[in-house]
């Protein structure tokens, strides 16, 4: 009776394969905030700016990947660019901005092969989504 009320019986299901690794040989992920101690209200843009270019000299060597997550006026969806791709992605309308902005992580980490042994570094704006994996 409760499916057919919630209209579950017309759910279809796709298996993926959504993890390239064992869970025991979880990948260690460093954090690196190069804006920590910078209060964004009293720091002028500039700064963060220098900042940024800054770190992106020091970690020249990796390849960058920039995510983020938007949720709109009913319209959610989350993107991530790369030097070889830029994707996007919509979501459902129920997902949290917290939620859009680490399905945004979890897309860029889908587009690192596994095979590939370079440096990756991911940028995003959302220190709420990196305290969530770090926890």
């Amino acid at each position: 009776m409760l499916l057919q009320n919630s209209y579950l019986n017309n759910v279809s299901v796709q298996l993926s394969n959504f993890f390239t690794f064992k869970p025991w040989e979880i990948p260690q992920f460093s954090f690196l905030n190069p804006f920590s101690g910078f209060d964004k209200s009293s720091t002028a843009p500039v700064t963060f700016q220098q900042l940024f270019h800054h770190h992106r000299y020091q970690y020249s060597s990796f390849v960058p990947i920039f995510t983020d997550g938007s949720k709109s006026d009913g319209h959610v969806g989350c993107g991530v660019v790369s030097p070889s791709d830029t994707l996007s992605y919509r979501l459902h309308n129920c997902c949290s901005v917290s939620t859009v902005e680490l399905v945004a992580i979890f897309c860029a980490l889908r587009e690192i092969s596994p095979s590939n042994q370079r440096n990756i570094i991911i940028y995003t704006d959302s220190m709420s989504a990196l305290e969530t994996i770090s926890s």
